[in-house]
């Protein structure tokens, strides 16, 4: 699932029940003063099961930076997302991070495990490997 040129993932959907069964993204661009456009792109990958959903996007001028799960033997649980503020001057101030998305779906067992973008910067693309459930994610980065 990956963004268009200059956009950056700023909402995440989930779907699950005793596992991460479906994850989505919506994208949005950002103006070259730091102004985040309207949402402008979405996308989403998984099965097709789960009994509980949830969905939260980032406010004003932010972008998912951090994702939080609990895994296993596949991803158990979509439990957070940390959302970074995009600078005039570009990139994304990591030490910004005004907006944490609440969303637990999934099991309760797992390890905790933190997805991160480098300083200054946010998620634009997510990969997602998956049958029945959610086996991997991995997270790709850009200013």
């Amino acid at each position: 699932m990956s963004c268009p040129p200059g956009q950056y993932v700023v909402a995440l959907s989930a779907k699950g029940g005793e596992y991460l069964d479906r994850l989505g993204i919506k994208c949005a661009p950002f103006h070259a003063s730091g102004v985040r456009g309207s949402v402008a792109h979405t996308a989403g990958a998984g099965g097709s099961g789960g009994t509980e959903s949830a969905s939260s996007t980032c406010s004003g001028n932010q972008a998912i930076a951090y994702i939080f799960t609990y895994s296993g033997s596949w991803i158990d649980a979509l439990n957070s997302a940390l959302c970074a503020q995009r600078k005039a001057a570009g990139g994304f101030d990591e030490m910004k991070f005004v907006n944490r998305l609440e969303f637990d779906v999934g099991g309760k067992h797992g390890r905790q495990c933190s997805l991160t973008c480098p300083a200054d910067q946010a998620v634009h693309k997510i990969t997602v490997r998956y049958g029945a459930w959610i086996d991997s994610i991995e997270v790709f980065c850009r200013p």
